[in-house]
This record gives C-alpha cells, structure tokens and sequence, in this order.
C-alpha cells in the first residue's frame, strides 16, 4: 500500500499545475462562447463579442449565440434556403488574436453539430486558420462535400505552379483519389445528429521546399497526413505566417446543387489555437480539459526511415506515458489497418516470436501510426512514413508510338489522334506526358495513354496547327521517376482547300436582305457550334456605309428566336479588307473578329485568331474546297424539321431524307457523349430508330457522309 504524504501530496499538486500552466502557455486563443448572452447578434455586437472587424450575416439575421444541452452556449449560424455565397449564406468574419503575431506552426481545433435532418448538399466552407496582411494573404479553410465528406480547400499567395494541384485535398489515409471530383471510398465523413471534432496542424515549409506538414484528426483519428508539402510559401514568402482564424462558414458554388432546400443551421463551439496538441476527449465536452492526454513518441525508427524491398527485419519500439494516469494500451498500424496491441511496456513489434509482423510490404511509402490510450480513454497518436525502395535497377520504360507508327504529313484542318505505348520491364508506368515542340499538352497516368480522341477532356488538343514541322514528343516516366521518350515529325501543309483571298482586296458588293439557310464550319470547333442554328439575312449598303441588319434564327431561343447583330457589331465591309468583329452574340464560340468575303454567292467568315472558317449558303453541300478529304466539315441545317420525327419522341425516332452518302448515324447528348452509333447501307433513304432505352433529355442527331458531318436537328426524348 502507498502511503501520501504531505510532501508527496504537496509534489504531485505542484506538478499538475506546471503542467497545466504550460499548456495553457501554449493556447494562442481559446473561446467556448460561455462568456456570451445568447441570443441574435448584428453585426456590431458580433464583431464586438469576438473582436473582429468585420461580418457578413450578422446584421441579415444568421448569426447567434445559443444554449445547448450540456455544451453551455455555443455558436449557431444559419443557411437560408435556396442561398450561397458569404452575401447570403451563413457567416464570413476573421478573428485575430491579441497578440497579432504571425506564427509558421499551429494547431487549431474546433466542434460543429450537424443536425439528423441536415443537407450537406455539393459542398460548403468550414473554419480554418489564414494570413492576412494589406499585401498578403493564404487560406487554410475546410470543406464538407457530398454526404458530408471532410476535405482542406487551400488557397496560397502564390498558387503552387505544379500540374495537377487542387485547392481542394481530401481527408484520406490514402493518396487522393485520381477520378475528377473524387471521392474516394474511405474519405472521412462527418456524422449527423452529433458533435463532430476537428483539428488541423499546419507547419508552414521553408520557402522553396518540401518540409511543410498538413495534419488533420476527426473525432481523435488522424484522417490525413502530408509531410512534404511544399505549396504554404514560395521563395521570398518566409514573412507569411498564421495570423488568424478565417471563421468562415457558408454554402458556395454556382450551381443548384450547391443551395440547401430549406433553411439550416449548424453549430460551432470550442475554438482552440494552440502550439501545440489540442487533442480530442471523446465526447461532447470541451477539448484539452482536465485530462491530460498521453504521450506517445516512437523510439525506433524515431523518424522517417527508407529500406530497401526484401528487407529481413524491422524491429519497432515505441514510448507512451501518461502525466496523470497510467497507460491503457498501445496500438501499432501500418497504413491504418491494425498490427498488434502491447499492454505492458516496452512496446515494442518485429521483434522476438513477432519478428515476421511486419516483413513484406511493398514498394512505396507506408504510414506507420502508433496510438497511445490513457486508463481514462484519451488517445495520442504519432506517425512516421517507411519507403520501401526497390533494388537499384538501370532500366528504363519502353515507350513508341501506335497511333501514328511514323513521321506524318497532314493538311490545314487535319484531325490527327496520337496513341502511344509505354510498359515498364521491372516496374510500373507511373505517368506519361505529350508534347508538340516542347509545349506541354498533358498527361495520362492510365493506359490507354491516347490524345484527341472523343473521351479527351479537349478532343482538339491536337488540332488547328499552321502550316511548319513540328516535333510531338511523348515522355513515358515510371514508378522510381526514370524516363525515356519517343518521338516523330508532323508536318502541316498548306490547305488547297478554302484558299479564299483572304483579306479580301476589295469591298463586300451591296446585300439587300439576303437569306442563308445553311452553316458549314470548318477548322476545330466543338459539334454543337451553332447547332442551333435556322438562317441569317443580311442588309448591307456599301453607298451609305450601312449595316442594316445582321440577324440569327435559332431553333430553341438561345439566345434568343430572332436577335440583330447590326447595331453592336464593329466592321469595315465597304474598302479593302473587310472585317467584322462580334461580340456578345450570346452564342458559345461565335465572339470574334473575322475577315469577310463573297464566293459564289455565299458569304464567309475567317477568324483572324484560328482555324475557324463558316460559310454561310443555301445549299445543303459545303463548298467543293471545304471537303478535301483531310478536312472536317460541320453543316447545320435546322429548316428542315420534318427529316426527323416524332419530336419529343418516346421510342421510335424515324428520320426522312437520308443523304446517298450516308453511312453512319451517331446520337450525343448534349454534353457531347455519343449514346447510339447505327451504320447506313447506301440504299437507305429511310430509317427507323429504337430509342427507348436512351434516358429523358435533350439529343443531337449526327449524319456521317463521304461528303460530309452533319448535324441535323436536336430532338427531345421523353
């Protein structure tokens, strides 16, 4: 039995006060909204209880001090239904602490309650800690997506230049999640109908390299762990610090699927910064309290460590002890699946009868997490990053072109697809990367490695290039960040086709009301270019210097049934080199300045600033110059309604009047996806289309000829 004394007694007080003073040295700022009256606060009382200067939604009536069951009070902010952005959503203020002092490491942690009945909608702005001078500024603020997913929405002075980065950085254990918009399956999410905690460790890096940490906890789990970041600061930034906390809270996005259906609130409580550990109590009262949490550090390796592949052995040991209790357990994970739990010191794993525990892991880095529990169930964690390196090897990836084998010769308005092979002999391909003349057109990191084709973010990507020879280079890198690269020649020639005399050398002829009823495009733009378009007519009067009218017809109203171009549009039609700019037609891609000429009756546009030709005419036939064979013609025709009927159709879709042509019908949505494919026999002058499995929405129809592309109308299926 051990018995007190007053000595001892006298001791052990004194220890828990200096221990307790010291973390309370450490806070930089702590509010849990106790101190407040409850109630709804404007903007003066707001910035008056937390010593801002400034808040959007206070005085709109969405911001509040509220008493909650066995919180004490706590902060509630309100969505209103239907509203984003910080004019019309939730709170948007900076607190700074009283010292001002811009500090390169903190810890910064706080609760929010999220409602059983809450929305968490596409997506909405969290609390985080910021930079903000007259000259300056970074952003280090949180994000809730769908389903409530937790992710850091970064924003840096200087945006990181490298390909690929995001503001956004998903709450995983694992790399993001490579498919655009993620997320990825075990990203963190946070729960409804209870108090969620949240801290962050952000260790701003030495200007110009990677030894920044970015460190976030759920609820006491580490959800993610960056160690090399590189992004806080570039060269020149070492004065950026943190200065604040960005309490910044609201739904934001342009679409409808960012704004809430109803009317939420959520709420907020506990706001810590601090030097060091916060650390997470396990239920709803306030973090850091009178428990101190324990501490676990690892002993062996004590920091990052790199082996080399079939490595033999790798013992663990680890320290954990606890202030004002004892040590429950302690628990080793290697990439957040469980090794073995030790009880009693030393706790220590790849060791003794457990030597083979933690053999055979596989090239590539692996996060090692050693979690500390007290005997009142508080829990500390640490980690350290293992690389496992494969055996040195001088071999670097196979890479060679599919798709063109060799150098290549095309003309002006070619439409050229690039296909290349890329195989690692004792590895893997970890990316590879396109270039025209060294200029980056970018990267696939999964083959097929392919460019231009229809699933392309950009099918044009190798498009619309002048006449010259140009090298394409494709760069193959594997898993160890060797490289190899192929490459072969492109030579553009001139186009004989469509060499109208451009700028034309004299005026355009008097125009007196002329009506086209046909668009032929050529040179790079998207299939749905004017593919709304019925007709233009034209009034032009080279005596008097007039444009009297230069009016659209569309098919659906966009942007408008009938819209005259005349009294906004600059040109010089009446001298030499006649031109015309448009601007603010409403139409996607039509903006620009364009030479302008007669040919055989029908009037042509030029952009001055790419490939894009459109030839106005009345005959369903692109001149003979627009279809040399290297040429893709788009022609609209929207006046004749009746080739394609019933509109909307349920399921069977009938089309009249097929070209001689014709060899091959395609329907797209209107995202540009191609949904139906059917080939035509040259006999066919009819056809009859089962739709019925295509969903609800807006369609194209799309004709593929010898002659030419055409799309004929869009079409509604119900």
């Amino acid at each position: 039995m051990t018995l007190f004394t007053q000595r001892n007694l006298i001791l052990m007080v004194s220890l828990f006060v200096t221990i307790t003073f010291s973390a309370q040295q450490d806070r930089v700022y702590q509010n849990n909204f106790d101190h407040l009256p409850t109630g709804q606060y404007n903007e003066e009382e707001i910035k008056e209880a937390l010593g801002a200067h400034f808040c959007k939604g206070a005085d709109e009536g969405r911001v509040f001090i509220s008493e909650f069951q066995n919180k004490g009070n706590v902060l509630k902010v309100k969505y209103p239904k239907g509203k984003v952005k910080t004019n019309d959503s939730g709170m948007h203020t900076k607190v700074y602490w009283d010292s001002y002092t811009s500090l390169d490491e903190l810890y910064f942690s706080y609760q929010v309650y999220i409602p059983e009945d809450f929305e968490f909608r596409a997506g909405a702005k969290l609390p985080g800690l910021a930079y903000q001078t007259s000259e300056k500024n970074m952003s280090l603020r949180l994000m809730w997506r769908y389903d409530g997913l937790l992710e850091f929405y970064n924003h840096f002075n200087t945006r990181p230049s490298w390909d690929g980065w995001r503001a956004s950085v998903n709450w995983s254990l694992i790399e993001p999640y490579e498919e655009p918009g993620g997320p990825q399956p075990d990203q963190v999410k946070l729960k409804k109908g209870a108090w969620n905690h949240i801290e962050v460790y952000h260790k701003l890096n030495t200007p110009g390299q990677n030894d920044g940490i970015m460190r976030g906890w759920l609820n006491g789990e580490l959800a993610i762990d960056i160690i090399d970041n590189s992004d806080y600061r570039q060269n020149g930034e070492g004065d950026i610090g943190m200065n604040n906390i960005y309490l910044s809270t609201f739904f934001g996005g342009s679409s409808d699927d960012y704004k809430p259906t109803k009317d939420l609130y959520a709420y907020f409580d506990n706001f810590i910064v601090s030097k060091t550990r916060i650390g997470y109590d396990g239920g709803v009262n306030n973090p850091g309290g009178s428990n101190q949490l324990p501490s676990v550090s690892f002993k062996t390796p004590s920091t990052n460590s790199t082996i080399q592949e079939g490595y033999s052995s790798f013992p663990v040991e680890v320290n954990a002890f606890d202030n004002d209790g004892s040590i429950s357990n302690v628990k080793l994970y290697i990439d957040d699946e469980l090794i073995r739990q030790e009880n009693i010191a030393p706790y220590t794993w790849g060791n003794d009868r457990n030597a083979n525990e933690l053999l055979g892991l596989t090239v590539g880095n692996h996060t090692f997490k050693a979690v500390a529990t007290d005997d009142k169930g508080a829990t500390s964690e640490t980690t350290f990053i293992l690389k496992v390196e494969r055996e040195v090897s001088s071999s670097v990836p196979d890479i060679s072109f599919i798709t063109p084998t060799g150098n290549l010769t095309v003309t002006q308005g070619y439409d050229l697809e690039v296909d290349v092979d890329a195989k690692d002999r004792d590895g893997s391909i970890a990316d590879v990367k396109l270039y025209i003349n060294n200029n980056f057109i970018r990267k696939e990191r999964k083959a097929p490695y392919t460019w231009g084709h229809s699933g392309s973010p950009d099918p044009e990507e190798l498009n619309g290039l002048e006449a010259g020879v140009y090298t394409i280079k494709a760069v193959a890198t594997d898993n160890e960040g060797k490289t190899n690269q192929a490459t072969l020649t492109l030579t553009v020639e001139n186009s004989t086709a469509c060499s109208f005399l451009l700028p034309d050398s004299k005026g355009l002829k008097a125009l007196d009301n002329v009506h086209y009823n046909y668009a032929h495009i050529m040179g790079g733009k998207s299939s749905t270019f004017l593919s709304n378009f019925v007709s233009i007519s034209i009034k032009w009067n080279p005596k008097y210097n007039g444009l009297y009218k230069l009016a659209f017809q569309t098919n659906n109203g966009s942007p408008d049934w009938y819209i005259d171009y005349s009294k906004t549009a600059d040109f010089q039609l009446r001298d030499a080199n006649p031109e015309i700019t448009l601007k603010n037609t409403g139409f996607e891609g039509l903006d620009d300045d364009y030479w302008v000429t007669m040919d055989n009756g029908e009037l042509v546009l030029k952009s001055k600033n790419s490939q894009t030709l459109i030839c106005f005419s009345n005959s369903a036939q692109p001149p003979v110059c627009m279809s040399g064979k290297s040429q893709k013609v788009i022609s609209i025709d929207n006046t004749k309604n009746s080739l394609v009927y019933p509109n909307p159709v349920i399921d069977i879709l009938s089309i009249d009047d097929l070209p001689r042509s014709a060899y091959q019908i395609e329907i797209y949505d209107f995202n540009g996806k191609k949904v139906f494919s059917k080939p035509i026999s040259s006999n066919q002058s009819k056809l009859k289309l089962d739709l019925n499995e295509l969903l609800s929405g807006f369609y194209f129809v799309k004709i593929l000829s010898s002659q030419q592309d055409v799309i004929k109308t869009k079409f509604a299926k119900n």
